[in-house]
């Protein structure tokens, strides 16, 4: 009887009389996971002012180019103010906001080391200043704008309170 069964087994089967468990792997495919690629920015290693007279601020920065490539040119967009919050307006412009640009070539990793800027604000009462956003103009021309998302204060000291992140931008004095 037990042979009856096992040569009835597989005819039962192909003629559909029962059915067995589907036992079909299927493949699922999803997307290959892909690693974050490392934030490219500018580190801002230093940020103060210096009273040259009374009439003369000069503003300093220290940073390093942590992008994947040459840079030609950076400009900062700062803004300053005094102990109480009011702006200082530039020296030159009498804006709000004063530019600061340094030539290159400045290669990955780079650091510039203080450079100094002065006659950037004509009122020693200047408490501090704050990088508002950046230009970058890459040895290939091309030209990216850096927010401050994508600049990174390290800075030895803390800041003054008033010049503190702030609607968007960075600062110290």
């Amino acid at each position: 009887m037990q042979n009856a069964l096992k040569l009835s087994l597989p005819a039962l089967v192909l003629s559909g009389c029962i059915s067995l468990p589907d036992t079909t792997a299927k493949l699922t495919t999803q997307p290959p996971i892909t690693p974050a690629p490392p934030q490219k920015t500018l580190v801002i290693h230093q940020l103060q002012t210096e009273v040259i007279t009374q009439k003369n601020v000069a503003a300093v920065i220290d940073f390093s180019n942590q992008t994947d490539r040459d840079l030609d040119y950076v400009m900062f967009k700062t803004i300053a103010f005094d102990a109480e919050g009011k702006v200082i307006p530039a020296m030159k412009s009498g804006d709000d906001h004063a530019y600061l640009r340094i030539a290159g070539p400045l290669s990955p990793e780079h650091r510039t080391g203080d450079q100094q800027w002065d006659k950037v604000w004509a009122d020693s009462s200047v408490s501090c200043f704050r990088i508002e956003s950046a230009e970058l103009i890459f040895s290939d021309s091309s030209v990216e704008d850096y927010s401050t998302d994508q600049i990174e204060l390290q800075l030895p000291t803390l800041q003054p309170a008033i010049c503190q992140h702030d609607q968007g931008s960075l600062a110290s004095n």
